[in-house]
């Protein structure tokens, strides 16, 4: 049974996701939560305050499973190509929520914690990535030596597609590609 506070938190993310920040409402919310003003107040103490809770407990949903892929004995292509899927799966799912957070950054305070935000979220992702790229070191399937390098070309390369691709593509066409170009690169002849 969900808490009062995951249905408001699930309640914005609906709304938040539909019509952006600025022109999303608390009463909007407070409707798809079946829930009075005052409670959401009791949790977050405006409407910003709400937005980042929407945006953190998603990115939480998203770190919890990437960070489930370090402990598991997979090979590196396996654990490259799931780690990929899921991230692509999530921007697909949350595209509306992340555009309004990356193209709508506000102003003043409200502009640097959400690049904060932002940040946090990309390095706590590229973590899992060098984790996961750690383990191929440590076995030897992985060469190169700047993994912190690495993992963020790996995040960034999952991002751009997601949010700049082609928009009918499948995922699973698109994640077979972006493992084997981050795996294996673009050159049929390394020299």
């Amino acid at each position: 049974m969900r808490t009062k506070k995951e249905e408001i938190l699930e309640a914005a993310f609906v709304v938040f996701s539909e019509k952006g920040y600025h022109r999303a409402t608390v009463d909007e919310i407070v409707n798809l939560a079946a829930t009075g003003k005052g409670t959401v107040y009791n949790y977050f103490s405006c409407k910003e305050g709400l937005f980042h809770a929407v945006i953190e407990n998603q990115q939480d949903k998203l770190c919890r499973k990437l960070e489930g892929l370090v402990g598991r004995d997979t090979s590196l292509p396996t654990s490259i190509s799931d780690f990929i899927r899921i991230y692509l799966e999530f921007l697909v799912e949350n595209s509306q929520l992340w555009r309004t957070m990356v193209g709508d950054p506000g102003a003043g305070r409200e502009k640097i914690r959400r690049k904060e935000l932002i940040r946090r979220r990309f390095l706590r992702v590229v973590s899992v990535a060098e984790q996961i790229l750690e383990k191929g070191q440590t076995r030897g399937d992985v060469q190169f030596d700047d993994l912190k390098l690495a993992g963020r070309l790996l995040v960034n390369m999952i991002h751009a597609s997601a949010l700049h691709g082609e928009p009918d593509e499948p995922l699973d066409e698109l994640t077979e590609k972006l493992t084997r170009l981050y795996l294996y690169g673009v050159s049929s002849r390394l020299t």
